[in-house]
Order: C-alpha cells, then sequence, then structure tokens
C-alpha cells in the first residue's frame, strides 16, 4: 500500500483538542509553548507546520496573514499563530566521559519549552544481528542531537523492562536503557515455508504450505501498532509541541498485500492495525521518523545470514531470493507508509546524518496555528484539511486532515497490557513498555486532589513550581524492601502572603508509583502549611521545603512520580523517576543506595522522619551540586549474613575532572541494627578542582567472593 493510499484510507489526521491554546496577535515566540483557553466550549483544530525555502532552510518571518487553512475546502479563520522556536543543541567536540553513571536525582528544573523525542526499539521486528546497529544509531541521535533541555525517552516492545527509560534529559540514563536493547525478529516466512516444504505430514506439506508463524507474526504487528497508538494517547496530554517518534525498526514482516489468504491468514487485520496506528499519531501531532538498520544491508544481505541453503536431494528447497527481496521491500514500505502517513519520513530514503539533522531542524523551527472550524465536527467525524501560502517560494508541510476524538472517561491504569484483538490468530501476552504507556489516572490514586491527580496522569515532567526527588532503597527491618524520599519544593517557585508579622504558604504534595505492569499504587498526598516568623522566611525562600516520605515495594522496576501545588502562586510542577528496587537477600552481601547531605541541608525546612539519623548530622538532600568548602556526608547500609556484613570491605572513591582519584575511608564506629551495618563517608570539597565527580562506593567480602558497587554523580562549583 502506498503512502497516499494509507493517508487516504486515514483521511490524513492531525490533532484535534478540546479548548484551544491563547489567542495572540503577536508572530512568533522563542521556546514557548502556546496554551490557554481560547474560548470556553469552543473546539479548536491545533496544527503544526513546517516552513520551509526552496533551498530547505526554515523561513522565520511567516505571518498569519499569509497562511491560509481551509478545512473541506472551506477557509477557516485562525485564531492562534506562533512560531516555536528552540534553540537547536550542538554536540560538544569531546563528548562527555563514556561509562558516566545515571543521575539519581530526578528534577523538573529547566523542562520548560523542551522539544520531545521518542525513540521506540522495535525488539519484535528488528534481528539479533543488527542489534549493534540499533544501538549504535539511537546512540548517536542521543548523543547528537538532544540537548539538556529536551526530554526524551526510549521504549522497547517486546523488550526487556530495562531497555526501556521514562521522559528524562539525562542522557545516561537513555543511553543504558539502549545498551540493554536486544532484537527478537522471527526467521523470515520464506524461509519458514521452505524449511516446511521439505515435511510432510500424510503426504501433504506442514502447515498446508502456509506460513507456520503466521498468527506469532500477526501478534508482533498488534504489539507495535498498541504500542504506537498508547504513545498517541499519551501525546494528547502535550499540547502545543510537536513530537518526534524514532522508531528504529525494519518493518512490520506481513504481507498486508495477502488478502486471500494465500500464505497469511491476517492480512486485512494487520493492515487495519498499522492504519490505525498511524491515524492515532496524526490525530496526536506526532511525527513518526522510521530508522531502518538495514540501511547499510540488502536483501541479499538477508539471505546469507538466512540458514536453510541447505535443501536435501529430491525434496523441494533452494531460497528464493525474489520472495526474499519481495519481504523485504514490503517491510520497508511499511516503514515508509507510517512515516509519510504521519508527517515524518524513511531514514534511508536521506542517510542517517543527514536524517538525523532533518529530525532536530523539524522539532526545533516551526509553526503552530489553531481554528475554530466554523462548522464543529461531532466525535468521530473525519474532516479534510489544507493549509497554505500566499508567499512565493514557500513550501509548507502540515497534516492533511483530522478526525475529531471521541469522548472518553479518564481511567486508572491497566492492570493487564492493552492489546489490540486481530480477530482470530492465536497471542502470547506480551508487556507494553510501562511505565511510559500507562496512563495512571485520577482514578487510580484515591485520597489525592483532583488537580494533583490531574497532574500525576501526565507522561511528560512539567516545569513550574521547582522539584528535585530521590528514591532510595532499602532493606527494611522486617526483611522487605523499603524507598526512602526526598522531595525537596525550592523555594524560588512559593510565595507569601504576610500576616501578623508571619509569612502564609501552603504547598501540597502527592504521589503515586507505576510498576511494570503499568500498574499505579500508593497514591498519597500531604499539605505542607507555612506559617514563619522572618528569620524563617529567609532560609525558606533561600532554599526550600523538603518532605521526607517512605514506601514499602516489592522489589521490581518503578516510576514514582511526585507533583506539588503552591496556593500563592497557582504554580505546580510534576517530576518522575525511575528506580530499581532489588531483590535484598540475607543471605548475600547487599547494599542500599546512596544517601547523600551536606551542611546547607539543614537549612531547608524539613517535614517527615529522616532515615540513618544516628550515622547522619543533617538531613538527606536531593542536592548534587555543592559549593566549594562545603562538607559533603555519604551514607549507605550493608546487607548480608551476620559475618558478612560486620566483615565486608567497604570502601569509596571520588573520580573527578582529568581522571582524578580520591580515596576516602569509612568513618569509623558508625551505628547499624541487626543485619544492617551503616556505612558513611565524609570529605571537604574545599581542596578538590571544580567540575564533574562520580561518588563510587564498592563493597566486598574477604576472598573476593561477593561484591556490590554503588555510583553517583555530582557536582562541585
Amino acid at each position: 500500500m502506498s503512502g497516499g493510499a494509507v493517508a487516504a484510507r486515514l483521511g490524513a489526521q492531525d490533532g484535534a483538542v478540546p479548548a484551544a491554546f491563547r489567542a495572540t496577535s503577536g508572530q512568533s515566540s522563542t521556546a514557548q509553548i502556546p496554551r490557554g483557553p481560547f474560548r470556553s466550549g469552543a473546539v479548536v483544530v491545533q496544527v503544526s507546520v513546517l516552513a520551509r525555502d526552496k533551498a530547505g532552510h526554515p523561513v522565520t518571518d511567516l505571518t498569519r496573514a499569509e497562511v491560509t487553512v481551509a478545512e473541506e475546502g472551506t477557509p477557516q479563520e485562525i485564531v492562534a499563530f506562533e512560531r516555536i522556536a528552540v534553540p537547536r543543541f550542538r554536540a560538544p567536540a569531546t563528548p562527555a566521559a563514556a561509562g558516566t553513571p545515571p543521575s539519581d536525582v530526578s528534577s523538573n528544573e529547566g523542562v520548560s519549552g523542551a522539544r520531545v523525542f521518542i525513540l521506540v526499539l522495535d525488539a519484535l521486528h528488528v534481528a539479533p544481528a543488527r542489534n549493534t546497529a540499533v544501538r549504535r544509531y539511537a546512540k548517536q541521535f542521543i548523543e547528537e542531537n538532544v540537548g539538556p533541555a529536551d526530554l526524551a525517552a526510549v521504549l522497547s516492545p517486546g523488550g526487556i523492562p530495562s531497555a526501556t527509560e521514562d521522559f528524562t534529559s539525562d542522557k545516561a540514563r537513555l543511553l543504558a536503557a539502549v545498551d540493554h536493547f536486544t532484537g527478537t525478529k522471527l526467521v523470515s516466512a520464506t524461509v519458514e515455508r521452505e524449511r516446511e516444504s521439505r515435511q510432510f505430514y500424510d503426504g501433504n506439506p506442514m502447515h498446508g504450505g502456509k506460513d507456520p508463524s503466521d498468527g506469532e507474526r500477526a501478534n508482533r504487528a498488534a504489539s507495535l501498532t498498541s504500542t504506537l497508538e498508547a504513545i498517541a494517547t499519551h501525546a494528547e496530554r502535550i499540547e502545543g509541541r510537536r513530537k518526534a517518534l524514532l522508531l528504529f525498526s525494519e518493518g512490520i514482516d506481513y504481507d498486508t498485500m495477502d488478502i486471500f489468504g494465500a500464505a497469511q491468514r491476517y492480512a486485512s487485520e494487520v493492515a487495519h492495525a498499522m492504519t490505525r496506528a498511524a491515524g492515532a499519531l496524526m490525530r496526536t501531532n506526532v511525527a513518526m521518523y522510521a530508522i531502518d538498520p538495514r540501511v547499510l544491508s540488502s536483501a541479499q544481505g538477508d539471505i546469507i545470514e538466512t540458514p536453510i541453503n541447505d535443501a536435501s536431494p529430491g525434496m523441494p528447497g533452494g531460497l528464493s531470493e525474489r520472495a526474499i527481496e519481495a519481504e523485504v521491500t514490503a517491510s520497508i514500505r511499511s516503514l515508509r507508509d507510517l512515516s509519510q502517513a504521519t508527517g515524518g519520513f524513511l531514514a534511508s530514503d536521506k542517510g542517517i546524518a543527514r536524517a538525523f539533522e532533518q529530525i532536530a531542524e523539524e522539532t526545533s523551527d516551526y509553526y503552530v496555528l489553531g481554528y475554530s472550524p466554523a462548522k464543529p465536527p461531532k466525535p468521530g467525524e473525519s474532516r479534510s484539511l489544507t493549509v497554505s501560502t500566499t508567499r512565493p517560494g514557500v513550501t509548507l508541510v502540515a497534516r492533511k486532515g483530522y478526525v475529531m476524538p471521541q469522548p472518553r472517561a479518564v481511567v486508572a491504569a491497566p492492570s493487564e497490557d492493552p492489546m489490540i484483538q486481530m480477530g482470530g490468530p492465536p497471542r502470547q501476552r506480551r508487556s507494553m513498555p510501562a511505565p511510559i504507556l500507562s496512563p495512571a489516572g485520577p482514578a487510580s490514586t484515591p485520597g489525592v486532589p483532583g488537580p494533583l491527580a490531574q497532574l500525576l496522569a501526565s507522561p511528560l515532567p512539567k516545569a513550574g513550581l521547582p522539584l528535585r526527588v530521590q528514591a532510595v532503597p532499602f532493606f527494611g527491618s522486617d526483611g522487605k524492601p523499603v524507598l526512602q524520599l526526598v522531595v525537596e519544593i525550592l523555594g524560588a517557585g512559593l510565595q507569601f502572603d504576610e500576616r501578623g508579622g508571619r509569612a502564609h504558604e501552603r504547598v501540597e504534595v502527592a504521589l503515586l508509583t507505576v510498576d511494570e505492569r503499568g500498574k499505579a499504587a500508593n497514591g498519597r498526598s500531604t499539605a505542607i502549611d507555612l506559617s514563619l516568623p522572618p528569620e524563617e522566611l529567609a532560609r525558606v525562600r533561600t532554599t526550600g521545603v523538603r518532605w521526607l516520605s517512605k514506601l514499602d515495594l516489592g522489589p521490581g522496576r518503578y516510576q514514582v512520580r511526585v507533583a506539588a501545588a503552591a496556593e500563592r502562586t497557582g504554580e505546580s510542577g510534576l517530576v518522575t523517576i525511575v528506580v530499581e528496587v532489588p531483590r535484598f537477600d540475607r543471605e548475600k552481601l547487599s547494599m542500599s543506595g546512596v544517601t547523600m547531605t551536606s551542611l546547607p541541608s539543614v537549612v531547608m525546612l524539613t517535614r517527615g522522619k529522616p532515615w540513618l539519623e544516628s550515622s547522619l548530622e543533617t538531613p538527606p538532600s536531593a542536592a548534587r551540586t555543592f559549593v566549594a568548602g562545603d562538607r559533603v556526608t555519604a551514607a549507605v547500609q550493608v546487607y548480608g549474613p551476620d559475618h558478612g556484613q560486620s566483615e565486608a570491605a567497604v570502601v569509596a572513591a571520588l573520580e573527578g575532572p582529568a581522571g582524578d582519584v580520591v580515596s576516602l575511608a569509612p568513618v569509623p564506629g558508625t551505628a547499624g541494627r541487626a543485619g544492617a551495618r551503616d556505612v558513611v563517608f565524609k570529605f571537604d570539597t574545599g581542596p578538590l578542582r571544580r567540575g564533574e565527580y562520580v561518588l563510587r562506593i564498592v563493597g566486598t567480602l574477604p576472598g573476593g567472593s561477593e561484591r556490590v558497587e554503588r555510583r553517583v554523580p555530582f557536582q562541585i562549583m
């Protein structure tokens, strides 16, 4: 099916959202995301538009008067028009040192106006032979095009959980997820049929000459397309931005032209699923760009990699190169069709380097316009859309239409995988990449105030009220894991009402967890009422407020979402952090996460119960930037059998700029409890060189039989 045919079947949809972003008379903004109501109850269609001159360069001075929007051929009044210009990230000439660990703290500082990238590493449709290529290309994009103010996520449908990383600006986390990608693509359908042509049952070829893995192949197509639909569902919450989805895949290996079922029975269902996924992405303003790891390969390469040219004499055998070439062509067509239908492109048509550069350009400089249809569409109705300009020599690229979304209630996070029903093929349950795609809505957060519950359902961190969050796993005294949380609301986001000689402000904080199955739990909230005398007001304005909390969680991988709102300013913020809760074992040497603090930590107003109180002089802190002259303390708990945790040697080192290494010895005489020993390290920042550091803590048993390690990056300035 051609790209034009797909677009025709889809109606070339675009985002239609209730309540528009603000109407403006200005012509441009820099790194500003349009938002806010246009008219109560109005439906406003929001469209992102690329404007390019004859040389392909962005046109930066287009005006609303030069642009025309027509719906079903009828011109519409443009009620909002903004240019979005986000500074392009330029990779440094000297890349960061390899092996830098991910930060153990997450923050929403600097996420306003960020570009949004979603990297989908399609484990279901990438052959193991091309794992290295996918990792290389994905890392290249992250390192060269994702800036410190951008947000990116890595998903791997059909892959292991550690190959998924939620939205973050931390490149180390993204690169670590990419490193865990492993493709599991099935053997070619042509190859499988060829193999079975040599096997007979009652004189007839096995499976009647049809694809032996037909149902599984259709199931994999359903899993990928359902992932794309889930991405689109979450992207609806990200208004006013052009979202880029990079699909690293060899394409859906299913012959959608086999409508009579000569070899595969579910061609219509697979084609419909692809159409629906493309439509969902188009509706929510997500441009998909396909990166085929075979870009340097060929159909002949696939044949060489296929171990079946061993037909026995007298049996039908020998692999048909023409059939393999047809399969490769069909899979490339599926990538091109999906990309073009959503406004993106197939990277192999341009070359990887140029493709990545163009993706960065298209997410950095574009226009967002909105109009309220003169004749409001009904839910589910499809409308064609054209965007044109009167300026000579300028080309506009925009969606060709939209479908008005059906109204739907906000629901709790699903307890099972949201799979597309394909109408018949046998299915194996596949885990979706959670928690990114699992909507944790208000219904899944009992006891959380409505506005914060809505915020906790967001797929992206939200700027506004600045927050920092750290989650530290421990082995509890009852033998179960405990997650200790540090939530810091920075003073810059707070305002105070001064009455009766005291300053008043109220901050509400809420959190929930989302597990690997996408199940939301542990919803809770607290209110911090501040009534401060002048001396406390000064320090809170300078530092902020800290909330210490604790969660009882089983072993596994979780996303922790923390939202907060300040009453006086009306500002709110959201931070997400992914944490691995280990399966602690009393019979083996193990170690908690690292808790850090410094002398200024005591200045921040703290609510909640600290931990390691007998070993730390000041409350736990989420700060990871320390000033020269500060005194920093880091602590861990060591677990194991009585002899193990007591005899374990625990040492630490600071690895700094230019390869500096400073060894640290633990503070003697630290406290602990049965089955656990607190180990504390202290160091002064005054003598240290300014720059980026990694604190490495290593525990070993005598003889080196067991070893555990924790690494935490921080900065001295």
